[in-house]
């Protein structure tokens, strides 16, 4: 057996890498983290090849002094810690120290930061080699670039997806992030186009419009429920916007964003019955919580946390959804391929009057029993029959009976569509229709007998 060593600082960051930077979303996520713990007030974020090229944010934070750089792509170097004890009362995003660390261990970072009374400074880290500081012009606050993830280890770039599905990923995480920080501007640019410019918002509605539209802002349902230090807010989509996955679903604590399967399984128990199944409702939650009531030092990326009373925020996440959602009526089926609405059930068949031609003749108009069911099946494989020009019909399908075209139900005179099933049907069509189709003859049929006034050989099949 080897005997017991310590590792290299580079492997550690390495290994740290694995945990913090899963793709270019999770540099994009990190570093946005960062800046929002400088204070600022505008933050842009660059992005090229979905984030595998370049991801480039740049805050106007309160900066770093240029005898602090090379600490800050140190493991484990950070500012908002000091002792065991801040752990209970993280106020901060970012509070590891590992992330610049992890993300200069797998590409090449350039950061370049400037204080309020300082000068600017650059430094560069190449793979986890570390150069010089050196003197350069720049704005107050911090930009810090990310170069060619993953270039030096392509075991790990082999694992990334396309630049479309990587983009698709490091915008999702930016979206979440300026979502959780109205007061503050952000900008998104992929690819030299600019996709987000969000000013400063004074409410958490407005955010929402401008990043997914004000239609569907407005149409959220907004509702409170506090205990005692706990506060939660949600604005809500009606149960009709539903939507077939959850993507519109965002929960904060705080300005953190979050996954839990207890406040998820809250939501969908205060929309229980009013949506139908496997759709998702459009969430927007917050929970205000004393930061010692909650633990978000239980996962490497940050999106776990753990409540100290789950079940007490359990209780008030569904009472404030229910509280959104009361008064609303409830959720009627939508009509789909196999559903009519009522307006077209009253529209169409026409009541049934006997003796004027009316569209389905009544029982007594043929003389002959309404059979519904089945009649017959050919078991040949024979010829699609022919379209029939001006009746709006489709033929049947080439893996079903194909001797007989009938019609299955008459929802409209001109609008039904051939099937295996010898119908009565057919014998309840107008006149007019009849008379338009002509099939080709063939010998003897047993349905000729019903054929009552269709056109010779109209009705004949080999096997039927």
């Amino acid at each position: 057996m080897e005997r017991i060593q310590t590792l290299p600082t580079s492997v550690i960051n390495r290994i740290a890498a694995g945990e913090v930077v899963e793709r270019p979303a999770s540099v994009v996520k990190e570093l946005l983290e960062n800046a929002l713990d400088a204070g600022p007030q505008q933050i842009d974020v660059t992005v090229e090849q979905g984030g595998i090229a370049l991801v480039r944010v740049v805050d106007d934070g309160c900066g770093i002094e240029s005898e602090d750089l090379p600490l800050a792509v140190q493991p484990h170097a950070t500012s908002k810690l000091r002792v065991a004890e801040d752990l209970d009362q993280i106020a901060t995003l970012g509070f590891r120290g590992e992330a610049l660390a992890s993300i200069a261990e797998v590409s090449r970072l350039v950061l370049r930061s400037r204080t309020e009374t300082g000068s600017g400074s650059r430094l560069e880290v190449d793979g986890g080699v570390t150069g010089g500081v050196a003197p350069e012009g720049c704005g107050r606050g911090t930009s810090v670039e990310v170069h060619q993830l993953f270039s030096r280890i392509p075991a790990r770039r082999a694992f990334l997806r396309t630049p479309a599905t990587e983009w698709s990923h490091a915008s999702e995480a930016f979206v979440r992030t300026a979502l959780a920080h109205p007061e503050i501007s952000f900008s998104l640019t992929h690819n030299r186009r600019q996709v987000h410019q969000l000013v400063a918002a004074t409410s958490w509605r407005q955010r929402i419009a401008d990043l997914f539209g004000r239609q569907l802002a407005d149409r959220l349902l907004e509702a409170t429920e506090a205990d005692g230090d706990v506060t939660v807010t949600a604005l809500v989509g009606r149960p009709e916007d539903d939507l077939p996955s959850g993507r519109l679903q965002h929960f904060l604590v705080g300005s953190r964003p979050f996954r839990d399967r207890s406040i998820l399984h809250a939501v969908q128990e205060g929309y229980r019955g009013r949506l139908l199944s496997g759709r998702q409702p459009i969430v927007f939650l917050r929970l205000d919580v004393p930061p010692l009531s909650v633990d978000v030092n239980v996962h490497p990326a940050k999106m776990e946390v753990r409540f100290r009373d789950p079940g007490r925020l359990h209780r008030l996440v569904l009472a404030v959804i229910r509280r959104a959602l009361f008064g609303l009526p409830p959720r009627l089926p939508r009509a789909g391929r196999n559903r009519r609405t009522a307006e077209q059930r009253r529209a169409w068949p026409p009541p049934r009057q006997s003796g004027n031609g009316s569209w389905p003749p009544a029982r007594r108009e043929t003389g002959l029993p309404l059979l519904r069911g089945r009649l017959g099946r050919c078991r040949r494989r024979l010829p699609r029959p022919p379209h029939l020009p001006g009746s709006g019909m489709k033929p049947a399908s080439r893996n079903s009976c194909r001797c007989l075209p009938v019609v299955s139900r008459p929802l409209h005179p001109a609008s039904g569509h051939f099937s295996c099933t010898t119908a009565i049907w057919l014998l309840r069509m107008p006149p007019a229709l009849k008379s338009s189709i002509s099939m080709p003859s063939t010998s003897g049929c047993s349905m000729n007998s019903f054929a009552s006034g269709w056109p010779a050989g109209a009705l004949r099949c080999s096997r039927c």
